[in-house]
């Protein structure tokens, strides 16, 4: 077989990964050349003057940043792997055109043959009788005749570049997809309708789950299903760490099935007589409300040592102190297979702000491992497990949007229908029943003159009217003839005040309102209002300032900021500094509040902060403290000490700091 001519256009431009920019690779750059994925196995290519490509005629990136045109393999090979400045080894593609002649001169061969060993050898498909790619009478594209009682498997199937099967037709009938199947009119544009294999299905935007459990699970995918929901689907421990001991106490393993219908589960591992594995803790925990009830379900497996544990929440003051922990009764676990557990009612103590999911094991032996999947925290008490649902917006993922349906499957012919009203992360979102289901059943008693105020906390039925018998039978009187008083009957059905003689137009206020400040004293009017007098709502429109920075060199970095005032005490702000080449940061941060607002000292305030590390991709988030007019005593989860010249890492060219809060003034 002929050399092929590489690349093809599509795989010729070459770029290097930087902090903002794609820039172009410079053309003494050498291009290395593989016949395999890995990169070991040297390609025999040719320039396109025919001779071979080596350490002294190489291969080298253009001055358009392109790879030249060069002769592949003698065997025809149509895809290789180039290696350029020290980069992964990246596949390159055979020019289309010597690929597609390849296709027709395969078709002419299919298209005539008349032996099926000669069409199955010719196609490589064990099992094929005839193979149609050019149109005949009646037959047009792609068509495959299996032979008799021979299984073709899938007739065509695609695999990614790790050799896991994409998408496959299969010759029983039926697309396949690993991921997704979608309907668009535009590749680029989100699906009008979207299926995966979680079990979401997106109409236009608004999705609808179906699971036995109920919606309302509080904490991230990962943490939930030990997975990245959707992209690669990598196996993730979330947040869970092992309390007192190292981070590799928690691992994560390939195993399915499992509780969470998830590839990978997590495994604890013992370092002391007991062990307590936990979710993210104090700021980082689940926002909860003192006096409210909470519930927590985990399913575990024990992997040598059968132990009882139990599961339930610690609880977190604001300032992200310690509080207390609940958990519920104890249960067996066994090796063969995963036992759920619930912790049943838990009841948030005063002053508690946060929460974090924990498995609690009161016995254990330093080393021992046991395994968990399917974790859940509920705002109710709940006893059936169910996965977050995270599958807003397109493309990002972890959210639901309000209109989101949940179709909980309650037996063979029940389900109970929910509406997400309120969407966001899992934490924040509120599911309501659709229909009737909560309402009173009880039938309203009549109006009587005797009834007495009260309250009722369950819904009106839709049938709910009020009888009309004993309203009052006396006529209205006219207008300014009689004085303010009450009435004990109910008002008649026909029972209208007059629309003449109510308010003279002069009596109205002609005056228009002043804008509303902090220094106006409560005062009364004798007037009327109009009817177009509206305060202003005291605020401010989005404003742009430039921080101070204590402790940092500026220099050829950027340091914005935004705020806005909702009223005269309270503010919102956000920003941001990012490095340049000549920036430096010498000390302890601190960030400065905009001109002319003075922040109130006399209560604790906090504002939240991120370090973005842009050579490592990494994000470190932290607290920070609110002075009076800066914020400062920056804290990241990594080094634990305010953010300096090397906390949370060592600050470069590209690397930013955001901080972003609500402060009370003075």
């Amino acid at each position: 077989m002929a050399r092929r001519i590489f690349p093809d256009e599509g795989s010729r431009l070459v770029y290097q990964v930087a902090a903002a920019l794609l820039p172009a690779i410079t053309n003494v750059t050498v291009v290395h050349l593989y016949t395999d994925s890995a990169g070991t196995i040297a390609a025999d290519c040719l320039d396109m003057d025919g001779n071979p490509i080596n350490d002294s005629n190489p291969l080298l990136v253009d001055g358009y940043s392109r790879i030249p045109l060069f002769r592949g393999p003698a065997d025809g090979t149509d895809v290789l792997y180039a290696v350029i400045a020290g980069g992964p080894p990246t596949a390159i593609y055979a020019r289309t055109d010597d690929r597609l002649d390849d296709v027709e001169a395969r078709a002419a061969v299919l298209g005539h043959a008349t032996d099926a060993a000669a069409i199955a050898a010719a196609a490589g498909t064990a099992g094929l009788n005839k193979l149609v790619i050019v149109q005949e009478p009646d037959q047009g594209g792609l068509v495959l005749y299996g032979a008799q009682d021979t299984n073709l498997g899938n007739d065509i199937i695609g695999y990614d570049y790790r050799g896991a099967p994409k998408w496959w037709l299969k010759n029983a009938g039926g697309i396949g997809a690993n991921d997704w199947i979608g309907t668009s009119r535009d590749l680029s544009q989100e699906p009008n309708n979207r299926v995966d294999i979680y079990g979401y299905r997106t109409q236009n935007a608004l999705a609808e789950f179906s699971w036995a459990g109920p919606p309302g699970n509080m904490i991230s995918f990962t943490n939930a299903c030990q997975e990245h929901f959707e992209t690669d689907r990598a196996g993730n421990k979330g947040d869970w760490v092992v309390a007192f001991g190292a981070g590799s106490q928690v691992s994560v393993l390939e195993e399915h099935p499992n509780p969470a219908s998830s590839a990978n589960v997590i495994q604890l591992e013992a370092h002391t007589t007991s062990m307590t594995a936990v979710t993210g803790t104090g700021f980082y925990g689940y926002p909860v409300t003192a006096g409210d009830t909470y519930s927590v379900i985990a399913h575990l497996k024990a992997v040598a040592t059968v132990r009882s544990p139990q599961v339930g929440l610690q609880w977190f003051n604001s300032s992200g102190g310690f509080i207390s922990q609940s958990v519920g009764s104890a249960v067996a676990t066994n090796t063969s297979s995963y036992t759920k557990v619930t912790s049943g009612a838990l009841t948030a103590p005063g002053g508690a702000t946060y929460a974090a999911v924990t498995v609690y094991y009161p016995t254990t032996v330093a080393g021992e491992l046991h395994k968990l999947s399917g974790a859940a925290m509920y705002h109710s008490t709940e006893t059936e497990w169910s996965p977050p649902f995270v599958v807003q917006p397109f493309g990002s993922w972890g959210q639901a949007a309000v209109g989101d349906l949940w179709r909980r499957r309650t037996g063979t012919l029940q389900q109970t229908l929910y509406v997400c009203t309120t969407g966001g992360l899992p934490h924040q979102q509120v599911w309501a029943a659709a229909g009737s289901p909560g309402l009173s059943t009880s039938t309203p008693a009549a109006t009587a003159a005797s009834g007495s105020a009260g309250t009722a906390t369950d819904a009106a039925r839709s049938d709910h009217v009020h009888a009309a018998p004993q309203l009052s039978s006396t006529n209205p009187v006219a207008l300014g003839t009689a004085a303010a008083g009450s009435a004990t009957a109910s008002a008649r059905q026909d029972h209208v005040h007059p629309t003449t003689g109510l308010l003279a137009t002069s009596a109205l206020s002609s005056a228009t309102p002043v804008a509303a400040a902090s220094t106006g004293a409560a005062g009364s009017s004798s007037n009327v209002a109009r009817a177009d007098h509206v305060h202003p709502t005291g605020g401010t429109d989005w404003a742009t300032y430039t921080p101070t920075l204590s402790n940092v060199t500026v220099g050829n970095g950027t340091s914005t900021g935004r705020y806005k005032l909702l009223d005269s005490k309270t503010m919102v702000f956000r920003t941001i500094f990012t490095l340049g080449s000549t920036s430096s940061i010498t000390g302890a941060v601190a960030i400065g509040l905009p001109g002319g607002v003075t922040a109130d000292t006399t209560v604790t305030q906090r504002a939240q902060s991120r370090a973005f590390d842009s050579s490592a991709g990494a994000i470190d988030y932290g607290i920070a403290t609110i002075n009076a007019t800066s914020v400062a005593s920056i804290v990241t989860t990594i080094g634990g000490t305010d953010v300096n010249t090397t906390v949370p890492f060592t600050w470069a060219s590209g690397d930013t700091l955001s901080v972003w809060g609500i402060a009370e003034l003075v």
